[in-house]
This record gives structure tokens, sequence and C-alpha cells, in this order.
């Protein structure tokens, strides 16, 4: 069973004054059922706060699994998931 390759582009901003956060820290991890969570993508945003995410999500069998997003910065941390389910 091939991996399913996904790209998005992430974008921190300040949640006031909506300016860029740049150098934040992006990291993706692929939760697949009983298996620990697997770090499938690391990187930093860009001067505008984007970072392109480019990774592969590893095969899993039949059901749900969850890709968890997570961004940290000199100013917080921030975290979203995402249930990722495969039919039959």
């Amino acid at each position: 069973m091939p991996a399913h390759r996904w790209s998005f582009v992430w974008r921190r901003r300040r949640s006031l004054s909506q300016s860029p956060i740049a150098a934040a820290a992006i990291e993706v991890k692929g939760h697949l059922h009983v298996e620990p969570p697997r770090v499938i993508f690391r990187g930093k945003t860009a001067a505008d706060g984007t970072a392109v995410v480019r990774c592969d999500i590893p095969p899993f069998a039949e059901g749900t699994a969850a890709i968890i997003i997570s961004a940290q910065s000199p100013i917080g941390n921030d975290e979203v998931k995402q249930l990722v389910k495969r039919k039959k």
C-alpha cells in the first residue's frame, strides 16, 4: 500500500495585529492507529509567516488516523488535529 502525498500552506499570524510570525517551528505528525505518532515533516515559517508543507502520509489499514500539525514560536504554541479516513 503506497503512501499518500499531502501538500498545504500553513500561515502563522499574530491574533490581534495579523502580522506574520517568521521562523515559527512547524511539525506534522501522523498518528496511525496503534503506533506512536510519527514525525512526517519539520520546518519553519518564512518571513511572510507561511510554510509550504509537503509530506507523505504513511500507509495505514482501513479506518481513521490523525494528522497533528503544531507550531511553536516565542509568542506561543498552537496545534491543529485533522482526522483522515481510509475507505475500503
